[in-house]
């Protein structure tokens, strides 16, 4: 999948979503009403999106603890899943569709000019946390999956898609019985080896995202 793919598998469930609901229009989302007590338990779906940063670190490469090759910018996403929930206490799974678009290109000592590029990112994650009434705080930990294109000037390529590990904690505020809306904090590692210049390095593939996002519950 591309980054233009990403973006209209985005679009394409946030138009879905909203014409599922009768009538739905501009006046929905103006005066939206949250029950005191709402039932977070169910299926739902959404689009967020976020803002962040990329970054590539070479062993060996470059300053300590400064990234070799850096990004960033804004990304869209499709978002579903289920939750369970046992008083107070929430537990779900989530998966999610990022478009992450990174094209950046960076001079590095003994690799030549190396280029780093990523058109997408999913997850399949946990979620867990404790409801107040029409808020939900919530921690989120799974398994990432994304894909990485390095080359160099001086020859060699890497292509391939990696999986790692997404961390992350946030929080979500019921609208009404039926919309929520969330901000969390996201962290992304991967990691492998690529052969640039004849030379095989180690490295870390990193982003970093702060999301905001709605979501329906059916």
């Amino acid at each position: 999948m591309n980054f233009k793919t990403s973006l209209l598998v985005c679009f394409t469930m946030g138009a879905a979503m909203v014409g599922s609901l009768p009538g739905a229009g501009a006046a929905d989302f103006e005066q939206p009403v949250a029950t005191a007590d709402h039932n977070w338990e169910g299926f739902y779906a959404g689009v967020g999106l976020g803002a962040g940063g990329v970054g590539v670190d070479f062993d060996g490469i470059g300053s300590k603890n400064k990234l070799d090759i850096e990004d960033q910018g804004a990304s869209l996403s499709g978002i579903a899943g289920y939750n369970f929930v046992a008083g107070s206490w929430l537990f779900g799974l989530e998966g999610t569709i990022a478009s992450v678009g990174v094209d950046k290109s960076a001079a590095l000592t003994g690799l030549g000019t190396v280029k780093a590029q990523s058109d997408w990112l999913g997850t399949l994650q946990l979620r867990g946390g404790y409801t107040f009434d029409n808020l939900l705080l919530y921690g989120t930990a799974g398994l990432a999956v994304t894909d990485v294109k390095l080359s160099s000037s001086l020859g060699g390529k890497f292509d391939k898609n990696l999986a790692g590990l997404v961390l992350g904690v946030g929080g979500e505020l019921a609208l009404s019985d039926s919309w929520t809306m969330r901000a969390e904090g996201l962290a992304y590692t991967f990691s492998d080896e690529a052969t640039l210049n004849g030379v095989k390095k180690k490295f870390d593939f990193g982003d970093a995202v702060i999301r905001v996002g709605l979501t329906h519950k059916f």
